[in-house]
């Protein structure tokens, strides 16, 4: 049979109406003003609009509205446009870091061993940083009393060495204490005269020839024979 609505010759579900015919029936039966948009629509649940009723089981509003990137200021620093999720890119950059978008001034750690304490001055809290501070005037001391040399002149030797022993070309690798030791200051022992910075194996080397040239000469021949 044919149906009432459409005319097609489709099957009849009720009131002579096929079944779209008879769901558009009963939809626009069901229709009424929307509590959200306020206009005349077919009614989805709590007395909301299909539309309406999605934006409330989502967001909790039915006035909610899609922003645009731009069109918005962030709305946490409200000074920049808005990028993702109501922020700006900074702000959401640190959203997505730390789960807020405050900004944290990074605090540093004190370099020195099991301490967690901030620190405020060449990398150590206060308290290191005075013990830091008097192994430097130490170090300092010992440079003028044995050598006649200071940190500055130590540094200034250092930087036209490249970091590196004098001898063999290498940087220091003995360690004390897990931390590397420095480039050993070498010297003259009949004059005092401050001859370049060595490493430790290096320096030992020479210590151990007791400075003679004969000596270095010597072994270096000796080498020579016996390659």
């Amino acid at each position: 049979m044919s149906c009432k609505k459409c005319g097609r010759d489709r099957r009849l579900i009720a009131r002579d109406l096929c079944e779209r015919c008879y769901r558009l029936f009963i939809e626009k039966k069901k229709a009424a003003i929307c509590e959200g948009c306020e206009e005349f629509k077919p009614i989805k649940a709590k007395g909301l609009c299909n539309k309406c009723y999605a934006r409330f089981q989502r967001h909790g509003d039915t006035s909610w509205e899609r922003k645009k990137k731009g069109d918005t200021l962030c709305v946490y620093c409200k000074e920049k446009p808005m990028h993702a999720k109501g922020f700006c890119k900074a702000c959401y950059g640190r959203f997505l870091a730390t789960g807020s978008p405050e900004y944290r001034r990074r605090i540093n750690i004190c370099r020195a061993e099991e301490c967690n304490e901030p620190s405020t001055y060449n990398g150590y809290c206060d308290k290191h940083n005075n013990q830091a501070w008097n192994k430097q005037k130490a170090t300092n001391s010992h440079l003028v009393r044995t050598f006649n040399i200071t940190t500055e002149d130590y540094k200034e030797m250092l930087r036209q060495q490249n970091n590196v022993c004098a001898i063999c070309g290498e940087p220091e690798t003995r360690k004390y204490n897990g931390i590397v030791i420095k480039l050993a200051v070498d010297h003259c022992h009949a004059t005092g005269k401050v001859r370049g910075l060595l490493c430790s194996t290096c320096n030992i080397a020479l210590g151990r020839f007791q400075d003679s040239t004969d000596l270095l000469t010597k072994a270096v021949n000796y080498l020579k024979q016996h390659e």
